[in-house]
């Protein structure tokens, strides 16, 4: 019997991303572009955009078979949404592949085949993110507005569009080593049982914020989305201006594409040993394998929460 995440046959790992988008059509072709390097499938699930993103979404899947468009639906966007589209798409996973929870603002600053391979043991089945937020400053922001920097430039790659950026301490789960009977049901933010926590964080530059326009919308949609489903304080903030950082900010950094990030060794995703060590036996001698039966996962038929008509930005 499997045991545990070790025990993998010789094949070649896989890596299967799990992407939900809402008006990303700014950055999505960027952002897919870049996953593509890594990824060997990508699975997408639209919850309800105003924009072009779908039809960007479409039009390049008709060119890259790794692209799985699965549909474009009004509805909640909530901490079990990829838990749908895990579901539906978990029987072309095999056995100690890798899962991961695309953003489709995010880039990964290594290959994460590489990172997985060389970086993670064979024991720890779940990496977290070490962010770098880049920001949009004061100085942008004036550009923008008297027209130095237009629309038109979101056709420039945004790591040339982009480059201040802060360290953010707090990590993320972004990648979950698969076994074959795991499931990810509905009010759950990862899968069930999702592995030992991994000592090394795989770097990612992060832009969510990348033009005024951007950030309105953004604002503005994710205001009317936490009226209706929780997801932070920061989801409250209906201003973009609030999101502008000064261009001397004391926390700020300049990158230059194509060179290193500032290495940070962050710990605070991990638990206390005592709770680490006894994670670790807990997947060495099977326990999830015998739990994961009695998980309830998505049904056959059951959806997201179909997005209310009123609050439809």
């Amino acid at each position: 019997m499997e045991i545990g995440p070790t025990c993998t046959t010789l094949r070649p790992m896989r890596i299967h991303a799990i992407l939900c988008v809402r008006d990303e059509g700014d950055i999505i072709a960027q952002s897919l572009a870049a996953a593509l390097v890594w990824a060997d499938a990508i699975h997408i699930y639209d919850t309800g955009s105003t924009d072009d993103t779908w039809t960007i979404i479409q039009d390049l899947a008709k060119r890259e078979p790794r692209l799985h468009p699965i549909a474009r639906e009004e509805v909640v966007f909530d901490c079990d949404t990829r838990g749908y589209v895990f579901e539906l798409a978990k029987h072309t996973f095999r056995h100690g592949d890798w899962v991961c929870r695309m953003d489709a603002d995010e880039f990964y600053h290594v290959d994460p085949r590489e990172f997985l391979r060389d970086a993670v043991a064979p024991h720890e089945g779940r990496v977290c993110t070490q962010q770098y937020e880049f920001v949009l400053t004061a100085s942008e922001a004036a550009a923008w507005e008297t027209g130095r920097e237009t629309l038109a430039d979101r056709a420039r790659l945004i790591e040339t569009r982009r480059r201040r950026f802060y360290v953010e301490p707090v990590a993320e789960l972004r990648f979950t080593r698969f076994r074959r009977t795991m499931r990810w049901g509905r009010g759950h933010n990862l899968p069930y049982s999702p592995g030992v926590v991994a000592l090394e964080r795989i770097p990612v530059r992060h832009y969510r914020y990348r033009d005024p326009a951007q950030m309105d919308a953004r604002c503005r949609l994710r205001a009317a989305m936490e009226r209706i489903s929780h997801h932070g304080d920061h989801w409250r903030i209906a201003d973009w201006r609030a999101l502008v950082c000064a261009d001397d900010d004391p926390r700020l950094l300049t990158w230059e594409p194509g060179t290193p990030l500032p290495p940070r060794r962050g710990m605070e995703h991990l638990y206390p040993p005592l709770k680490r060590a006894a994670q670790r036996l807990m997947y060495a001698i099977g326990v999830p394998f015998l739990t994961d039966p009695f998980r309830r996962a998505w049904r056959t038929g059951e959806r997201p929460d179909p997005l209310p008509s009123p609050s439809r930005p």
